[in-house]
Parts: C-alpha cells; sequence; structure tokens
C-alpha cells in the first residue's frame, strides 16, 4: 500500500509524552491552589487573632461589571462609635438589609473583615488542590509506569522487522490543530504465524514513518512468543 510523506517538515523534534505535559499542568495547578489555600488559612488566622466579632448591617452591594465580584458595605459598632466598612467579598447570599458576623482589628476598628467568606475561599481553593494534584500526580505516575515497561521491553526483548499496514489520525485527540497518529503492522513468525498490532497514540510525524519499522517482541517463560508492547523506532 503506497503513503505519502510529509516532505515539507524537516524538524525531527520529538514532542513530550501527553501524559506528561497534561500531568505537569495538573500538578502545578494543585500546587497553586494548595499555595492559595495555604496563604488564606494562615492571613485569616492571623487577622482573627487580633479581631474582635461584631454583628454589621449591609447597606449596599455593589458589584463591579458581569463576573459578580464587588464590594459589600455595612456598618456596624465598635468600641462605642459606629463604621463602615467595604469587604471586598460578595455572595448571592448577601443582601442589602441583611446581618452578618464580621471581625474588626482591636487596633483599628476601621478594617474589618468577613471571616465567613474567607472560610469558602480556602475550602474552595483546597478541593480544587486535591483534584487537580489527584489527576496530575496519577497521569504522571502512569507515564512513569510506562517508560518503565517500555525500557523492561527493550532490554529484555528481542528485536523483529513488520510491515505497516496503515497509518490513521486519533481524531479524539488533537494539540496545537495536530492529531496523534495510530500506526498498525503486520509481523509473520519464522513459524509461520501473522500477528497484527496498532499501537496507541503516539506524536510522530509521517515524515518519521517508514513502511518496515522494528518492533520489540517479549518471549514468555514457556517458548511462546508473547507480545506485551511495541515501539517504533525511528530507524529504518
Amino acid at each position: 500500500m503506497p503513503y505519502k510523506y510529509n516532505t515539507t517538515t524537516t524538524s525531527r523534534k520529538k514532542r513530550l509524552p501527553s501524559g506528561c505535559v497534561f500531568g505537569g499542568i495538573f500538578t502545578f495547578t494543585g500546587i497553586v491552589m494548595a499555595a492559595i489555600c495555604a496563604y488564606v488559612a494562615i492571613d485569616t488566622s492571623l487577622f482573627k487573632g487580633k479581631s474582635c466579632p461584631a454583628q454589621a448591617v449591609i447597606i449596599n452591594v455593589a458589584y463591579h461589571g458581569s463576573d459578580m465580584t464587588g464590594t459589600t458595605i455595612v456598618r456596624y459598632s465598635a468600641n462605642g462609635q459606629t463604621h463602615t466598612c467595604g469587604l471586598n467579598y460578595t455572595s448571592t447570599s448577601l443582601h442589602k438589609g441583611d446581618t452578618i458576623t464580621i471581625n474588626y482589628l482591636k487596633t483599628d476598628p476601621r478594617k474589618a473583615r468577613y471571616i465567613a467568606g474567607n472560610r469558602f475561599i480556602i475550602i474552595l481553593s483546597a478541593v480544587m488542590a486535591l483534584v487537580f494534584g489527584g489527576m496530575g500526580a496519577a497521569l504522571l505516575l502512569a507515564q512513569r509506569r510506562r517508560k518503565r515497561k517500555t525500557m523492561r521491553l527493550i532490554n529484555t526483548g528481542m528485536m523483529v522487522e513488520a510491515d505497516i499496514t496503515d497509518i490513521s489520525e486519533n481524531m479524539y485527540m488533537s494539540m496545537d490543530g495536530r492529531h496523534p497518529i495510530i500506526i498498525s503492522c503486520r509481523y509473520t513468525s519464522p513459524e509461520g504465524r501473522v500477528y497484527l498490532f496498532r499501537s496507541s497514540s503516539s506524536w510522530y510525524g509521517s515524515y518519521d514513518i517508514t513502511p518496515k519499522k522494528k518492533i520489540h517482541r517479549e518471549r514468555s517463560t514457556n517458548g511462546l512468543i508473547k507480545f506485551e508492547r511495541w515501539l517504533l523506532n525511528n530507524v529504518s
């Protein structure tokens, strides 16, 4: 079966495995969210230790644009004086006229925070850190196991030549507007047995593929050939 090869692309730079890319992104996102969670939790705890609680009445809720962020303006009494303060927190559950509990600084009653709002941020960032960090760690671990399995096959397997029978694109995956390729090949053993293989998605360009490639095979203890996995080596 004839194949057309990409002759316009000259770069042979290999891409990192998608598991490493997405695993790294998710892990980094999880670390960032964990750092945000820790910072807000520590800052809230320190502020709470230097403050006193008070009942405050919401006199206005001002939103900034259409992203639902804004300022909640409250009025409260501290040390016999009435203060008005803007809280950098808004929620659909807060309305004008509602009474909420705020904390104001003992040394400066004009500065106040809505501690309950910070708790929501802490819980949300902690959950996101666990989700993204867990997904990233799982992807990196799976990629590491796959790499170790590949290296074991290279070191202990036997190399044979197989004929490529088809090259197709995996339309369910995409990166930079391109799709990974799936390669099908056939190998005939000296005993006459025919083995058909289908690769996983690989980020090779068509210029990296030749009609006959070397693949690895692994022998089981009973002497029967067991193709646990096959690799494309970029050699003719």
